[in-house]
This record gives structure tokens, C-alpha cells and sequence, in this order.
């Protein structure tokens, strides 16, 4: 009988020092797994912070400018009134100045990266680069347009998307 108590206690002591190492060493994975992902975490909010503090300071230039050019606006149009001038200059360049506003206003990118990817974008609807599928001709330059705001917009989406995931 004492012989068996015995061999019961080595079993036990055995197990419970392979238990303890067990548990030690996957405790310790668990702990190096939560840290390599709260530093992740940590990089991945800074990122995204610094990114949405970047699209807030972009939407408040815009609105600015939007304002600066309404004013403008105005302005021309009060002297094309009364007479000191004739008509009114330059309005595919305004409209297309407005149309990156918006789109800036949507995103929150800068006007650089915007005007890249719309000519990237426009060069390939009116077949001047590269595409896979040409709108068609029968669609109105302002569908034309709305749809390449679209591709513009999910472009930027998706480097946006590729710089948090960096």
C-alpha cells in the first residue's frame, strides 16, 4: 500500500511540474503575442490619427479656397454687371478647379494626389492611356464625369487603406 501512495505521489509530481512548464511557456506566448500586438495597435491608431488629422486640415484649405473662389466669383460678376467687364473668363478651368475641390472635400486628400489619379482616370475613359473598358460613347460628359469620381474616390480609398495597413 505504501508502495502505491508512493508511486501515486512521483505520478502526480511528475505531471505537475510537466503541467507547470506547459503552462509557463504557453503563458509566455500569450504574452509576446499581446505585446507584438498592442505595439501594432499603438502604430496602427497613430497612423490612422495622423491620417484623419491630415484629411481634417485638407477639407478646412479646401473650404477656404471654396470661399476665396466663391468671393471671386462674386466679384466678377458684380464687374460684369455694372459694366467694367465683359464676361466671364476661364470656366473649364473653374469648373474642373471646383471638381477637385469637391472631390478633395470627399476624401480629404491633397490636390496633388487628386489631380494624379482624376488624369489618370480621365486619360483612360477618353482612351488616351491604358484602360480595360471605355465608357461608352453615348453617355453625357457630366455621367462620364460622375463616374470617374467614383473611380477616383475608390482609388484613394484604397491607398488610403494600404497606408494604414503599412
Amino acid at each position: 500500500f505504501n508502495t502505491l501512495v508512493f508511486l501515486f505521489g512521483m505520478v502526480q509530481a511528475l505531471v505537475i511540474s510537466n503541467f507547470r512548464q506547459g503552462l509557463a511557456e504557453k503563458l509566455a506566448e500569450d504574452e509576446q503575442r499581446l505585446q507584438r500586438r498592442a505595439c501594432w495597435y499603438v502604430r496602427y491608431l497613430g497612423k490612422w490619427r495622423s491620417l484623419e488629422l491630415e484629411r481634417v486640415e485638407t477639407k478646412h484649405r479646401v473650404l477656404r479656397e471654396k470661399l476665396d473662389d466663391l468671393i471671386d466669383h462674386l466679384h466678377e460678376m458684380r464687374a460684369m454687371w455694372s459694366g467694367r467687364r465683359s464676361k466671364l473668363e476661364d470656366e473649364d478651368e473653374r469648373e474642373r478647379r471646383v471638381r477637385i475641390m469637391d472631390l478633395a472635400l470627399q476624401t480629404g486628400d491633397s490636390f496633388e494626389q487628386i489631380k494624379h489619379t482624376l488624369a489618370m482616370f480621365e486619360d483612360a475613359a477618353t482612351g488616351a492611356g491604358p484602360s480595360m473598358r471605355r465608357f461608352s460613347e453615348d453617355e453625357t460628359e457630366d455621367e462620364l464625369h460622375r463616374k470617374i469620381d467614383e473611380c477616383v474616390i475608390e482609388r484613394l480609398r484604397l491607398s488610403e487603406q494600404k497606408k494604414l495597413q503599412m
